[in-house]
């Protein structure tokens, strides 16, 4: 199972980029990763999510000033 869940998460992470933006891929990157593992906690997963979007946003968008959209429609 993780096998499979694991490149399935970038997959939609790849996909999820061009039409939602840095930040709901980034959740969405993590609810499936999640899903691969035995112990599922999902408030745990959810500040993962969080400090992982936020982390990302920060380096690429604005310390590396990269022209990725955060959110959809940018």
């Amino acid at each position: 199972r993780p096998l499979l869940l694991i490149p399935a998460a970038l997959v939609v992470f790849g996909l999820a980029m061009r039409h939602l933006g840095l930040v709901p891929a980034t959740f969405l990157l993590v609810a499936v990763a999640t899903l691969a593992g035995h112990e599922r906690r999902w408030v745990e997963s959810l500040v993962s999510a969080l400090v992982l979007s936020v982390l990302c946003a920060g380096v690429f968008r604005y310390a590396l000033n990269l022209p990725i959209a955060l959110w959809p429609g940018q």
